[in-house]
């Protein structure tokens, strides 16, 4: 039995030559060299890797109370990688390599004169809040949207939409420029507005070549055309009717315009 007992041992012996303990330290290796004092665990290897447990996000996600530093790799379904956890979250460790110039979020030192946000390649910059498009500028087509939803058609030729829901629905190929909450909000396929204004041409929808300037100018004009409303509600009512022109607050605003066209209005009502 003893010598039994001991041939299991040798072949123990034989078969972890790769562990030794030195004081407090672990080695795991080949050559048999002691493990390096400032480590705990010191793993040498040329042709081998460490594995760590691997699992889902979900399956990541259900470890109750992570330790701070547990280190896991997240094989599914998105961000494959290395993940810590840092005493309240779990953090990705990115493959990227760290831009040393990069912009920062809590603000910025020392960046050269040439330093920018954007592309170096012909794709439109995107902006985007809570996921919802906030912004894009296309760098073929020089069309600009700035606010939530602006600008729906985002590649038309000179194209200009800021305001919340300005242009948010466009789909005609042609210039415009809607600027100011809600401005030219139901516009399909109007073509050549300038409506500049909260609510100005909010209503608008077939309507074209109309140039409203103003809170609530031609807010709520619907197909009339080649319409020129200046001043706060100047046109206000009018929906149908085109060739018109007001100028002054409050200037034809009482004029629905089903089929009256060529009136000019100038000064207050």
């Amino acid at each position: 039995m003893k010598i039994i007992f001991h041939s299991i041992a040798c072949l123990l012996a034989l078969s972890i030559t790769a562990i030794n303990a030195a004081g407090q330290s672990l080695a795991i290796n080949t050559d048999g060299s002691t493990a390096q004092a400032s480590a705990l665990l010191d793993v040498k290897s040329t042709d081998k890797g460490i594995l760590i447990p691997r699992m889902s996000k979900l399956q990541k996600n259900a470890i109750a109370t992570p330790a701070t530093g547990l280190l896991i790799f997240q094989n599914a379904p998105d961000s494959i990688g290395f993940y810590y956890y840092n005493g309240t979250g779990w953090l990705w460790l990115s493959s990227v390599v760290a831009d040393t110039i990069a912009w920062k979020t809590a603000g910025n030192n020392g960046l050269p004169d040439t330093s920018f946000i954007g592309h170096r390649d012909n794709k439109p910059l995107n902006f985007r809040l809570n996921n919802v498009r906030y912004g894009r500028i296309h760098p073929t087509s020089s069309s600009i949207s700035f606010g939530r939803n602006a600008g729906n058609l985002l590649n038309t030729i000179g194209h200009i939409s800021i305001g919340d829901s300005a242009g948010a629905v466009i789909t005609s190929a042609v210039p415009g420029v809607f600027i100011g909450n809600r401005a030219g909000k139901s516009v399909t396929n109007g073509q050549n507005n300038v409506f500049i204004g909260n609510l100005a041409g909010t209503n608008n929808t077939t309507g074209g070549q109309n140039s409203f300037y103003g809170s609530q100018a031609g807010t709520n004009n619907i197909s009339g055309v080649q319409n020129v409303f200046l001043g706060y509600s100047s046109g206000s009512s009018n929906r149908q009717a085109s060739l018109n022109t007001a100028v002054g607050n409050f200037s034809l605003s009482n004029h629905e315009g089903t089929g009256s066209s060529q009136n000019t209005a100038i000064g207050y009502f």
